[in-house]
């Protein structure tokens, strides 16, 4: 490579190439001849003084352009990549502590909904007492002792583990529970999009009308 070559071919990398190293973009091009070094230049466009866009012009000259222009920075190809590939979301603790409410309301709305259609027992009674009243009253379910998989066995060495503290008027519907289930979520997975798009200040409007609809 000539000394000519070589110099235009520097101007060029200093200029206009997102190398980061001389030494790699100059072994790439080593092979080029000064007509071929000269066209690399063609089609870039550049921005004047007068801030106007142009192309270069190269005839038989060496020099990169003949028009005044602004001096371009060279790009280093590792700051490039992060810079594109890098989003920084100023909101992003806001955005947490929106989502972690969410999943509050989420958790509460699941276990009034367990309550409600019968999958949660009562609380057990605390006194003697409170323990005769209940089984007087009928507040409890036993074992079905006719049921296939009613074993005596399993009772033997801790014999209140068959009563439940519930009232036998009490069944587990399990279709109105993921009827109601599947409505929340519907409305949760929306608030969590949006909870992603919008403004916080936005979002937390629309968090609050979900609370209270939801939380009683």
């Amino acid at each position: 490579m000539t000394d000519n070559c070589r110099e235009l071919l520097k101007t060029y990398w200093t200029n206009y190439s997102t190398m980061s190293r001389w030494s790699n973009f100059k072994k790439k091009h080593k092979r080029k001849t000064l007509e071929e070094i000269q066209r690399m230049f063609i089609k870039i466009p550049y921005i004047d003084q007068n801030g106007s866009i142009g192309i270069h012009s190269l005839g038989s000259c060496t020099t990169a352009t003949t028009t005044p222009q602004m001096k371009f920075t060279r790009c280093n190809e590792e700051d490039m990549e992060t810079t594109m590939n890098t989003v920084i979301d100023t909101n992003s603790n806001a955005r947490y502590a929106l989502n972690r409410a969410v999943y509050s309301v989420y958790c509460k709305v699941e276990r009034d909904a367990m309550k409600k259609f019968g999958f949660v027992d009562d609380d057990a009674p605390k006194t003697a007492a409170e323990i005769i009243k209940r089984i007087t009253d009928g507040d409890i379910t036993v074992p079905d002792v006719d049921a296939q998989d009613y074993d005596a066995d399993d009772y033997r060495y801790d014999e209140w583990r068959g009563i439940k503290w519930r009232k036998p008027s009490m069944k587990k519907d399990r279709d109105g529970f993921e009827k109601h289930m599947d409505t929340f979520n519907k409305e949760k997975s929306a608030l969590e999009l949006e909870i992603t798009v919008l403004e916080p200040v936005e979002a937390l409007k629309n968090f609050k009308k979900f609370e209270s609809k939801w939380i009683h």
